[in-house]
């Protein structure tokens, strides 16, 4: 496994995995929005999104994180791991 930051040719692997895996926890797959850029809603405020990949080079888990203001803290955003 390799774990990177986000880069946009992973976008759309990443999407079906999340999608995967949403359903197979027998919810009603749906994306939330953003993950829909991810430049824009986490990088380029500062924060960060990671991608976990496979030997295939596939994405097989990601997590994004924003800062909380002032401290040294941040929440996890969209945690998945197929």
């Amino acid at each position: 496994m390799n774990l990177i930051s986000y880069e946009d040719r992973y976008r759309d692997d990443m999407i079906f995995m999340v999608l995967q895996a949403k359903d197979a926890l027998g919810r009603v797959p749906h994306l939330n929005e953003d993950l829909l850029n991810v430049t824009a809603n986490y990088l380029e405020r500062g924060d960060g999104f990671w991608l976990a990949l496979d030997e295939t080079d596939r994405v097989i888990g990601c997590v994004g994180w924003s800062r909380i203001a002032d401290t040294s803290e941040a929440f996890l955003h969209r945690l998945y791991v197929k």
